[in-house]
């Protein structure tokens, strides 16, 4: 007789039924009761919960609303008004930045939409370099806020093609490195916005518009293309000896000339409310000169000169190298923007408090185009010649220290402070002589030398503020017909000279041979008066101020630092022909990551953007060493720390704190 199955219930008999039953309940227990006071607190919690809930979806409700009703009364604000428009639309744009990737906040990005439309497109040209840098592809983007970028930066350049465009092609070349030179802005390279960036030229292009962007994104992009070339052409050794060389032949005039849709880059074309800019209507680019000239620099920027329709040359600096250019255009463009507020007030409209300024345009991470500056002559070879031992030192104290001297001596002694002291003893000021060359009408003379103080002073705290750093003498111009300086190379921005290899001790540069241009009083004249009004309209304007530092310092495509081994490199590199290969003082210890490092790291990028922004804040303050200054007082302070011998002699030896 065969035994049926375990398994089968149909087969098997009651015995084997009910050992089943037992063994599955031995095998699966029981569940366990909650108990009653568990069962309370569990929907206790859950309530809590589902208030909690409730709450935020009505405090974001509440957020969307005002939001939307304050870009509602921007929008009001800036269609009716104009007195007020530069502020009020730093703080709208700040405001929409600040919640561009909520999913929550369509109807914030459709109103943004709205106001983009309505508003005259010229007010929004003061920040084309933020609005272009945020633009990426339209692809699942729930927000709504690409859409409504796009459309605004679209009636830009539509509108404004001259301020807009060489952004949206800077972008759409932000993954060009030349060959050799990897390591630079690799890893900022952002695929998406170079292909949204692309696709919005095409888009334009074949649109046209009022402007006819259909004949001018052509014309611009071989004007860029030139450009570029004629950054990377390597210099062979022959012209480096010669410092110049021919102009390469596909830039020569029979092959590219006449662009009669592009203006000449250099060339200042205001923004113009009415959105005409018909040909003829501005200088185009008419042709290059044959010949270009090599300036001093480990890149050996070329400097050449254009020749306009209206007759005119201009001359221009065409750079490429390891540092971002547009952190130089950002910085210009904040200059300017200060400019504007010590114009509203008018005790330093009355004064002519102004920093001067040059146009910077980027075409790729590495190369672009700046102004030159006319009739301009960097400080130190005014002091000490090109060789280092020349210039005015030489002809008015020929028996001093000979520069080079100077810099050997403090670089080879055990003791800074005293080889510093005994360097001073032996090199004495000379600036004065230059106001007393070039000015020899009393009336001139006088004039002459109260706008180079003045000059001074707001360079001066307006480097401090953003924290302008490697102010060595040949990075400031003096301007031969008007005495004013001019800053140049600003990459080193935000305090990051802090991070160089030798770090930077003092707020802005006030050494001996600057005090001797500003006459018998030194700094207690016009100079310390023109730094108080400055730093008075600034903290009257801090809202104003912080609202423009913000949009800037979170602006996606600045590069905040210095990475450990270009930190190391930069001081060596500028002053390459002059230092030995051995420099003591010089060392690798006092290199940080910078201010970030790379864009790369988003979230390390935002921390080191409010650590950049508290730091404004706490000088525009009066903050100083655990203690709030008055207007008189920090001023006082900031003088006593910039002429501090302790720090002077501690500053890099290329910085040449004894001129």
């Amino acid at each position: 007789m065969r035994c049926p199955a375990v398994g089968d219930p149909w087969r098997a008999p009651g015995w084997v039924l009910d050992a089943q039953r037992a063994a599955r309940t031995q095998l699966i227990p029981a569940p366990r009761q909650v108990p009653q006071s568990l069962k309370v607190h569990i929907t206790k919690k859950q309530r809590e919960l589902a208030l909690l809930t409730t709450e935020v979806q009505q405090l974001q409700s509440d957020v969307t609303w005002y939001l939307k009703t304050t870009l509602d009364s921007y929008r009001k604000s800036l269609k009716l008004g104009g007195q007020y428009d530069l502020n009020t639309v730093f703080q709208l744009v700040q405001l929409w930045f600040s919640s561009d990737q909520e999913p929550s906040y369509k109807e914030v990005n459709a109103a943004m939409s709205k106001l983009a439309v309505e508003v005259p497109s010229h007010k929004f040209v003061p920040l084309v370099h933020q609005l272009v840098a945020r633009i990426g592809q339209l692809q699942d983007e729930g927000s709504g806020f690409q859409k409504a970028l796009h459309e605004l930066v679209r009636r830009l350049a539509i509108d404004h093609p001259y301020h807009t465009l060489y952004q949206v092609f800077a972008v759409s070349n932000n993954g060009r490195v030349r060959a050799g030179n990897q390591r630079v802005m690799q890893s900022a390279v952002d695929n998406d916005k170079v292909q949204a960036a692309k696709a919005m030229l095409e888009q334009l292009r074949a649109r046209g518009g009022r402007n006819g962007l259909c004949d001018i994104i052509p014309e611009m992009g071989d004007m860029i293309e030139a450009y570029i070339k004629l950054a990377e052409t390597p210099a062979t050794p022959a012209d480096k000896a010669k410092k110049g060389a021919d102009l390469p032949g596909n830039l020569r005039k029979r092959t590219l000339h006449d662009l009669r849709r592009v203006p000449v880059l250099s060339h200042a074309l205001e923004v113009r409310t009415s959105c005409d800019y018909a040909p003829g209507s501005f200088p185009y680019f008419h042709h290059f000169e044959n010949s270009i000239e090599y300036v001093g620099g480990i890149n050996l920027p070329k400097k050449i000169k254009c020749v306009g329709s209206n007759g005119r040359t201009y001359t221009q600096l065409v750079k490429a190298g390891n540092d971002d250019m547009r952190q130089d255009a950002v910085m210009e463009q904040l200059f300017v923007l200060v400019n504007h507020l010590l114009r509203k007030s008018p005790s330093t409209r009355r004064r002519g408090l102004r920093m001067t300024t040059y146009k910077v345009i980027p075409f790729t991470p590495h190369t672009g185009m700046l102004e030159w500056v006319e009739e301009t002559t960097p400080l130190m070879h005014y002091l000490c010649g090109e060789s280092g031992d020349g210039g005015a030192h030489r002809k008015y104290r020929p028996n001093d220290m000979p520069h080079r001297q100077c810099r050997s001596h403090i670089q080879n002694s055990p003791d800074l402070r005293q080889a510093y002291d005994h360097v001073c003893s032996r090199f004495q000021p000379v600036l004065h002589h230059f106001f007393l060359e070039k000015f020899q009408q009393p009336s001139d003379w006088f004039s002459r030398r109260l706008a180079f103080t003045r000059s001074v002073a707001v360079s001066s705290i307006v480097g401090y503020l953003v924290g302008l750093g490697d102010r060595h003498s040949s990075n400031i111009l003096l301007d031969r017909r008007s005495a004013e300086v001019v800053h140049i190379d600003l990459g080193v921005a935000f305090e990051q000279g802090k991070l160089l290899s030798t770090p930077e001790l003092v707020p802005f540069r006030l050494t001996r041979d600057l005090l001797d241009g500003m006459g018998v009083c030194g700094v207690e004249g016009p100079m310390r008066r023109c730094c108080e009004e400055t730093i008075r309209v600034l903290r009257e304007s801090k809202g104003a101020l912080l609202t423009i530092v913000e949009v800037f310092i979170h602006d996606p495509l600045y590069k905040w630092g210095l990475s450990p081994a270009r930190a190391g490199q930069r001081q060596r590199e500028e002053f390459a022909d002059e230092l030995p290969v051995e420099m003591p003082h010089v060392t690798e210890t006092g290199a940080g990551a910078g201010a970030g490092g790379t864009n790369a790291d988003t979230g390390r990028t935002n921390v080191d953007a409010e650590r950049v922004l508290l730091r404004v804040q706490q000088k525009l303050a009066g903050y100083v060493e655990g203690e709030i200054l008055g207007v008189q007082g920090q001023v006082q302070h900031l003088m006593r720390e910039a002429m501090d011998h302790d720090k002077l002699c501690r500053m890099f030896v290329g910085w040449a704190a004894w001129v």
